[in-house]
């Protein structure tokens, strides 16, 4: 079914049978990314044909576009000729037993926004639904359906078929599912499950321009044409457009400098794609401009940091043309809230650069636009990416029948996933060391400032949280006393006032920062001076001192909530509330446990005085207070709360800029001066890494 976010549809399940491949596999998708894993040849790229099957034999946009798939497939003939008739059609090139039935069925739901929208269009509804039941191709010419509905049984015919449909559409609530259940038989027949539910979702992918859709594929076969290619604007490009979402999606790679034009010639703002992807992912490169050449030729121009001459687009690699690509079209060519379809991602790009890419594409093409990506990989990282993700569905595609969902702590499918990738359970996570760290800030901080310190055989990845790291800590400890680890396991998480109880083990290293929290190494007054001042709005920025004096001041804010709690503590009464714990035996049981917390909190308010305790609690605050305010005199910028500090400075200056950015820019600038922030961090890291 498809799962509404916000105000679109996705893919909820997905079930597959006898198609090519695959014999019968149900996938469930919870989140608007979905990762499908497995080795060569298993049937993930299966997967992702049998929704564009379903989508181009179901929801057509154009006449033909369900022959030109099945075509591609290898099952009918060219698009231009009839349909199904006797020698057109091949099923045994799809079905995996020619014997029986193809089903590939998903089920939609529509929102608020995508009701009103069919609701309002009953007319063009009722006119597809009388082509659709005339079964007869001259219907789709617009002078033949003229002419049927001149005549008084062509008006009855419409008239029923709008009656039809506004009788279903009136029904319809955003917590109904519409399905879109597709069935091939082996005499040829192809058959949908649901004609009306086909024509209002149908209606709501041909109601978009040509040059976006609902649901795109993008394929495996980059083939990038080299040198110059013709170029065609507006309506001449128009029916390539529309093909290359679905029916031939290998027209999107041909279409690269096209699709550069148009945006130019629409004064689309091309500089900030390219900004985007040379920045996060392909770094040392810039857009130079796009220009004829002195031959005629259209020219993309590329500048190299530290190369004078500017170069075409032609001559970057196959894998950095096809990731520009694919950014700029998912981007622009795929409607809010639309479906994208992805098969290896990874292809021609380098695994630096495959580490990268699912955070990219979820941070800058999914989220942003609402989209779902169902996305097939074999490439370890992708794969390893994903799992760091709470956002991120993952499927083990083991064989024709099995495709394990792999959540997260579920260590185990995750080793058999990696290992069927080619990954020896001692490569378990493809590097020499694998560094684990709480949150995606830490990661991407590490990332920006230390890699060369890590190396390149080192992985940097998030677990989303302190109970996730140390989860993941005895996870990785028991798989070491089982004996499947030979490579090193790193963990680094904040200190948080709270010093942990887990011991390293030879393979798997526990350590905590010395300070209160990674951001307490960026709290260089003047790396901050100079990081924060340009972007600073509204009230003046204050010289060096006055602003080491606001920073210590913002910080020693912080003390006075800290003694409160420090001071309650011996006091804290423990609640009655119910836990886990609590509820396990006969009803007795649970009787006897609940009434002991309740006689206990009893007993320990019974013997209260509200005038001794106040006064206790103020005295021992205030006693608190100045031994903090003495201990934090020398070293406030390693005990504070360094997230909350840097997020207090932003707010006190309107610093109208994104915290992640404003830190990688802190990190880089310690990392360049050589700081004493800089340098302990390297040392705890050479020292983890390194196994010292």
């Amino acid at each position: 079914m498809l799962l509404k976010w916000g105000e679109t549809l996705k893919i909820k399940n997905c079930l597959i049978r006898n198609f090519r491949g695959l014999k019968d596999i149900d996938l469930s998708f919870d989140n608007n990314t979905c990762l499908i894993a497995g080795p060569n040849a298993i049937g993930k790229s299966t997967v992702l044909e049998a929704i564009r099957l379903n989508r181009a034999l179901l929801l057509s946009r154009y006449p033909s576009e369900g022959q030109a798939v099945l075509h591609a497939l290898g099952a009918a003939a060219n698009p231009n000729q009839v349909m199904f008739r006797g020698g057109y059609f091949e099923f045994s090139a799809i079905a995996r037993d020619p014997l029986s039935n193809i089903q590939i069925r998903m089920e939609v739901q529509l929102d608020g926004h995508e009701l009103a929208k069919v609701n309002g269009s009953l007319h063009s509804l009722a006119l597809d639904h009388l082509r659709g039941s005339m079964g007869n191709q001259l219907q789709q010419d617009q002078s033949a359906l003229t002419q049927f509905l001149s005549s008084d049984a062509g008006r009855g015919k419409f008239a029923e078929s709008e009656a039809e449909i506004s009788s279903y559409i009136s029904t319809l609530n955003t917590s109904d599912t519409l399905p879109l259940g597709l069935e091939i038989t082996p005499d040829g027949q192809i058959r949908g499950e649901h004609a009306s539910a086909q024509i209002v979702c149908g209606f709501l992918e041909r109601s978009l321009p040509p040059q976006q859709a609902l649901f795109s594929i993008f394929s495996a076969d980059r083939a990038l044409p080299a040198g110059e290619a013709a170029i065609q604007l507006g309506a001449g490009d128009s029916d390539s457009q529309i093909k290359s979402h679905i029916a031939e999606p290998q027209v999107k790679f041909h279409r690269l400098k096209t699709s550069i034009a148009n945006s130019t010639l629409l004064h689309e703002n091309i500089d900030e794609d390219f900004k985007i992807i040379f920045d996060e992912i392909l770094p040392g490169k810039q857009l130079n401009g796009v220009e004829i050449g002195a031959i005629g030729n259209f020219r993309v121009s590329i500048l190299e940091h530290g190369v004078d001459r500017p170069f075409d687009i032609d001559s970057l690699s196959s894998g950095e043309k096809g990731l520009i690509l694919t950014f700029m079209l998912i981007r622009r060519a795929v409607a809010e809230g639309g479906i994208v379809l992805i098969d290896e991602p990874e292809l021609h790009l380098n695994p630096g650069v495959c580490r990268k890419l699912l955070h990219f594409l979820i941070d800058h093409c999914i989220e942003p636009h609402k989209l779902q990506a169902i996305i097939c990989t074999h490439s370890a990282e992708i794969l390893n990416s994903a799992y760091e993700r709470d956002d991120c569905d993952i499927h083990h595609l083991k064989d024709s029948e099995n495709a394990t969902p792999i959540y997260r702590g579920d260590f185990d499918e995750m080793f058999r996933a990696l290992g069927r990738l080619g990954v020896s359970p001692a490569e378990s996570f493809f590097y020499e060391s694998r560094l684990f760290v709480e949150g995606p800030h830490d990661e991407e901080l590490l990332e920006e400032g230390f890699r060369t310190t890590l190396g390149d055989r080192c992985q940097i990845s998030s677990l989303g949280g302190r109970k996730a790291v140390e989860a993941e800590i005895r996870n990785l400890q028991a798989a070491e006393a089982e004996g499947r680890l030979d490579r090193l396991h790193c963990f680094i998480f904040d200190q948080d006032r709270d010093v942990t109880n887990l011991d390293s083990t030879p393979l798997v290293k526990v350590l905590q920062w010395d300070r209160y929290c990674f951001e307490n190494y960026l709290l260089n007054v003047q790396a901050l001076y100079d990081v924060l001042r340009p972007s600073a709005t509204g009230t003046s920025f204050p010289d060096r001192g006055m602003f080491l004096q606001k920073v210590k001041e913002l910080a020693f804010e912080q003390i006075k909530p800290l003694a409160a709690r420090q001071a309650y503590e011996p006091d804290r009464l423990r609640g009655p509330g119910l836990t886990n714990e609590d509820i396990g035996g006969s009803f007795e049981d649970m009787r006897d446990i609940l009434f002991g917390k309740l006689q206990s909190l009893k007993d320990s308010l019974s013997d209260l005085d509200l005038d001794t305790w106040r006064n206790s609690f103020l005295t021992s605050c205030e006693s608190i207070n100045a031994e903090l305010v003495a201990a934090w005199d020398v070293n406030w910028a390693a005990k504070c709360n360094g997230k909350e500090l840097i997020e207090k400075i932003c707010r006190e200056y309107s610093i109208n800029r994104d915290r992640r950015e404003i830190k990688k820019e802190l990190v880089r600038l310690i990392r360049d001066q050589n700081s004493p922030e800089w340098r302990t961090v390297e040392g705890l890291l050479r020292e983890s890494v390194n196994n010292q």
